[in-house]
């Protein structure tokens, strides 16, 4: 027998196998508090809240608060800047320098400007409730580095990535500071599910990214969209209208570069971005069990360069300032 793709193949009979795959994800305890809602919301946001909802160690924990509130924001941010590409075709001139400053290696910080600038920059939004839950709500609980670990979650981050290691007891009561204020607003969440999260798949099938996939595979989507969705894009979907969310989100397989050879994991899995980098692929994080990030070319890598005209908004920023008579000599 031969291991060809999904499946066992004979090569005497010309039998095949399909591979079975042992279920992925542990189930929540159906009365833990994020339980009904995990499996409701868009698969980023509730990837990242059962990682840190399955978790019982404080000290990984705290790392897993961390991760699913930056992934959060990421996910929030993509949204805004893409609604507001939907709304004006391009993005104001305050976005363009934030996005110039910070896209290309963003910080958990820098992720948190960037949703504020884009919430600002809003006049309506797709998602009605995001501006306000953001603004009001999300923002001031990620705080800024600044702060003391126990009151911001930015500034929880960095304490524990730079601490190396905490006693258990300290790090329970850093969980203890931030667990019933970060379970209250994921809660509040609850409004994403009113959107449905949509991903065409290279062979053209809509799934619904909706929970975690059952065992290991996503539900395609009961009715045909509206429009023609594209193959590897992802779609935020209401009545009739739709936000496409491509390049920053993806759906696509999960490949990794290793020197000149492309390694790809046999998986097909919701990718969220996470930089550019300067050897010509973005980087994503793969809300996948099997893999932690995927490396992308392509045409994900060609309509992210279409779009965030970077080097172009620099030139264009360097002369305004110029004709201003802003620069410095040294930076002349």
């Amino acid at each position: 027998m031969t291991k060809v793709e999904k499946f066992w193949f004979c090569g005497e009979c010309g039998m095949s196998v399909p591979i079975e795959h042992s279920p992925a994800f542990r189930e929540l305890d159906p009365n833990h508090p994020f339980a009904p809602l995990i499996d409701q919301l868009p698969t980023p946001v509730a990837f990242a809240l059962w990682e840190y909802a399955i978790e019982t160690n404080p000290y990984i924990a705290l790392h897993r608060l961390c991760d699913s509130s930056e992934i959060i924001t990421r996910f929030l941010t993509i949204v805004a800047l893409s609604d507001l590409l939907r709304q004006f075709g391009q993005f104001p001139e305050r976005v363009r320098d934030a996005l110039t400053e910070k896209i290309e290696r963003p910080t958990f910080g820098a992720w948190k400007e960037l949703l504020q600038v884009a919430c600002d920059c809003l006049e309506s939004c797709f998602i009605a409730e995001l501006p306000e839950f953001v603004q009001k709500k999300w923002l001031p609980a990620l705080g800024s580095g600044s702060e003391k670990p126990e009151d911001s979650i930015i500034a929880l981050r960095n304490f524990i990535v730079h601490s190396a290691r905490l006693p258990k007891d300290q790090a329970q009561k850093l969980l203890d500071a931030h667990k019933g204020k970060f379970e209250s607003l994921a809660k509040e969440l609850k409004f994403l599910v009113a959107y449905p999260l949509v991903a065409c798949s290279k062979e053209g099938k809509v799934f619904l990214l909706k929970g975690l996939p059952a065992n290991g595979v996503f539900s395609e989507f009961g009715s045909q969209p509206k429009f023609k969705p594209e193959p590897e894009r992802v779609y935020l979907l209401k009545g009739k209208e739709y936000l496409d969310l491509f390049p920053l989100h993806a759906f696509t397989e999960i490949l990794q570069l290793r020197e000149e050879r492309v390694e790809k994991i046999d998986e097909t899995a919701p990718q969220v971005y996470f930089r550019l980098s300067e050897r010509g692929f973005l980087e994503f994080v793969a809300l996948s069990e099997r893999a932690a990030f995927s490396q992308l070319r392509g045409s994900v890598y060609e309509r992210f360069r279409e779009i965030f005209r970077l080097e172009e908004w620099r030139r264009q920023r360097q002369a305004e300032l110029e004709a201003k008579g802003l620069l410095s000599e040294v930076e002349e």
